[in-house]
């Protein structure tokens, strides 16, 4: 027997056994990215939404914010 022969069948046991979990893995952080973009996506762009104008609730009314 060549050493190859001997632990052959037990490389093909730990693929079998890791191979499922790297694929729920990749999949899981396919997801992740896709979901952050389509977040990002739907967000309004950064620098229409700093161009608002801003207003503090003081219990009352409304103040504009000075800053």
């Amino acid at each position: 027997y060549s050493a190859w022969e001997w632990y052959s069948p037990i490389l093909t046991f730990i693929v079998i056994l890791i191979l499922p979990s790297c694929l729920t893995f990749v999949t899981l952080l396919i997801h992740r990215i896709r979901m952050a973009r389509a977040a990002q996506r739907d967000r309004a762009p950064e620098n229409i939404v700093k161009s608002f104008p801003w207003r503090v609730w003081h219990g009352t009314a409304w103040e504009k914010h000075e800053g």
